[in-house]
């Protein structure tokens, strides 16, 4: 079976770190979890150290922001590395390479079943570079998260509100 690499950027979520960490224990999938520190003030390190010790801890000196911690937690899992892909030498002295690498915020809960059900459409429709789950609010209820594709109409409406002397977003940007 495939290996997901799962990647948290955190920075003083201690608390929501631990429950999105507890909420990865029961999945079937084989999950590779990097946990990248933005040299949080809150303990947040520690309690990984301490609760979650099969988590890959990796704890920055500085807050890089959340656009660099994911790429340092990517390059810590391996990928993008010639030498990881090119060399079985290498690739068998460390952690295993993972297939797939999900990108989950501290203040997720993951709820039972549903990394699985990202993992089996991926492993059905290998052309599909990128897949994202169904986001709820904590009542339960959808949070919207996608949207459609704007048209020329809309970009028009956009940029040229009816109504209006002056031209919208158009003229303030």
């Amino acid at each position: 079976m495939s290996t997901i690499g799962v990647v948290i950027v955190s920075f003083n979520t201690r608390a929501l770190l631990r429950d999105c960490l507890g909420s990865l224990r029961g999945c079937a999938v084989p999950l590779r979890i990097v946990v990248v520190d933005n040299a949080s003030a809150d303990g947040s390190a520690a309690m990984v150290r301490e609760c979650f010790p099969d988590a890959e801890l990796l704890a920055l000196e500085q807050n890089l922001g959340f656009a660099a911690g994911t790429n340092a937690g990517i390059r810590h899992l391996g990928i993008g590395e010639k030498e990881a892909s090119t060399s079985d030498s290498v690739a068998d002295s460390g952690p295993h390479l993972p297939e797939f690498v999900l990108l989950l915020n501290p203040d997720t809960v993951v709820q039972p079943g549903a990394i699985e059900a990202l993992h089996a459409f991926l492993e059905a429709h290998p052309r599909v570079g990128a897949v994202g789950p169904r986001l709820l609010n904590p009542d339960g209820s959808v949070q919207a998260a996608a949207f459609r594709f704007p048209t020329l109409a809309m970009t028009a409406l956009d940029l040229f509100p009816p109504g209006e002397v002056l031209p919208g977003r158009l003229y303030n940007s």
